[in-house]
């Protein structure tokens, strides 16, 4: 299973990949720091997992997902942010977030739901 992080902050990039090194379900991990290289890297690998940032130098995770054609592509959705608000959320929600979580309380939430990625039949659940 293919993981796409979106976060233009490196650091974050470096926890998150500490967090999922010891998973082996992930069979290829990539890394995007703006819109444009995660569009790129959605077209050319279709990963099955995407963990979005919302704010991006180059715009926000809605954008890209609202680029996405779902009908052709549907991967799991996980946010991680700092924005927080409820807005937020619903927002999230309506564009097919399975997960939302926030980098200052909830990245232990994250870690366990990466580390228990499972696979069952032909879709996923955690």
């Amino acid at each position: 299973m293919k993981i796409l992080i979106v976060d233009d902050s490196k650091e974050i990039r470096d926890r998150i990949l500490r967090l999922i090194s010891a998973n082996n379900k992930f069979t290829k991990v990539l890394q995007a720091e703006n819109l444009a290289e995660a569009k790129s890297m959605i077209f050319s690998e279709a990963p099955e997992v995407l963990l979005l940032d919302i704010q991006l130098p180059d715009g926000t995770a809605f954008d890209l997902l609202d680029s996405i054609d779902k009908s052709i592509y549907a991967p799991i959705i996980i946010i991680l942010t700092n924005y927080d608000q409820p807005f937020y959320r619903e927002k999230a929600a309506e564009k097919g977030a399975s997960f939302f979580f926030n980098k200052s309380t909830e990245f232990l939430d994250l870690r366990y739901t990466l580390q228990n990625f499972i696979s069952k039949d032909n879709g996923y659940f955690f």
